[in-house]
């Protein structure tokens, strides 16, 4: 069936974490009270589907306006001990999409850097950090010791927001700078500015991704597909070609030799139409995968792709308010 032929329509959630954080920039939490009532809410309203039997069952042309896949990105723990007991109490399937390389580490890149930087601790009054393709300088004066009073009353602020603080101005220029970078390059900034603060808390273990031995859990009693989601979360439209090829195809291979079964889901890592390219989703469609999902919002409809489907990024709303929501997006 072609793209033009198709008639079906649905609707791909995209969650990435259920827990209670201090703060939350990029709004990636919701919390389990409020994801209880998401739940219940799509129980009732909508006919819930992993995100595997969605692409199928929509490819066919065999979804209707109220098909909706729940999925995860990352493989946060959260996702096994929190979000797992509440899919299994309302019966709602969902697909976590994992970053292999991160499993039995002790936070994502992005978490430690805002741990650094926006909870309380001390950072020179000159900081410094250089990479062989970056450097940075700041003098930070006043704003070199970050408080507990300053975490309550900023911890509202996203990212997309003017900074209301230097340090929420290092913090949004640091991770525009450590989105594109490799690796060992992105680890180089982290580990200078882990030397530099003193006076942190150490991460919270409630911000740790997953382990092997947790995904194969979360995986168990096929209520959760595990998707791929690269091996560490890179921005694929700044990879060459085969450093794309060892991302894509080995996170595949690593969760299959894990979970001893197929797996043929995957999720762009942030998703946008910038962040990866025609390569790339050719390269997807070379390491066996059988769909993909980007994070560029909107409904699942005629004119959508099989490899780069859209989906809806899921806030800490309310049940009233997500129901109010999810009736807009489907009724789109």
């Amino acid at each position: 069936m072609t793209a033009g032929e198709r008639t079906s329509r649905g609707l791909i959630l995209m969650y990435h974490r259920v827990a209670e954080v201090s703060s939350d920039p990029w709004g990636l939490c919701v919390t389990p009270r409020h994801f209880a009532e998401h739940l219940a809410v799509l129980r009732v309203r909508t006919s819930p589907l992993k995100a595997l039997d969605f692409a199928v069952q929509w490819d066919a042309g065999a979804t209707t306006a109220t098909s909706v896949a729940v999925t995860f990105d990352d493989g946060y723990a959260d996702n096994l001990y929190d979000a797992k007991p509440l899919l299994e109490q309302y019966e709602v399937p969902a697909t976590c999409f994992v970053s292999t390389g991160y499993l039995g580490q002790r936070s994502y890149w992005w978490d430690e850097l805002e741990q650094r930087l926006l909870h309380p601790g001390r950072l020179p009054h000159a900081l410094r950090l250089e990479t062989a393709s970056y450097r940075g300088q700041w003098d930070l004066n006043g704003a070199a010791w970050y408080g507990e009073e300053e975490l309550r009353r900023l911890r509202g602020w996203k990212a997309w927001e003017e900074a209301p603080t230097l340090r929420h101005q290092i913090y949004a220029n640091l991770h525009a700078v450590c989105r594109p970078m490799a690796e060992p390059e992105r680890r180089s900034i982290l580990d200078q500015l882990l030397a530099a603060v003193s006076e942190a808390a150490k991460i919270p273990s409630t911000w740790r991704p997953l382990t092997k031995d947790e995904t194969v859990t979360l995986g168990a009693g096929g209520l959760v597909e595990i998707g791929a989601h690269t091996v560490t979360h890179p921005l694929l439209s700044a990879c060459p070609s085969d450093v794309a090829q060892r991302e894509i195809a080995g996170s595949r291979r690593a969760l299959e030799q894990i979970l001893g079964r197929p797996v043929t889901s995957f999720a762009f890592p942030y998703g946008g139409p910038a962040d990866y390219t025609p390569d790339t989703m050719r390269i997807v469609r070379e390491a066996g995968f059988s769909c993909a999902y980007s994070t560029t919002p909107g409904v699942v409809g005629p004119g959508a792709e099989r490899f780069r489907l859209p989906r809806v990024h899921v806030e800490d709303w309310t049940g009233e308010e997500f129901a109010e929501r999810l009736a807009w997006w489907l009724n789109d």
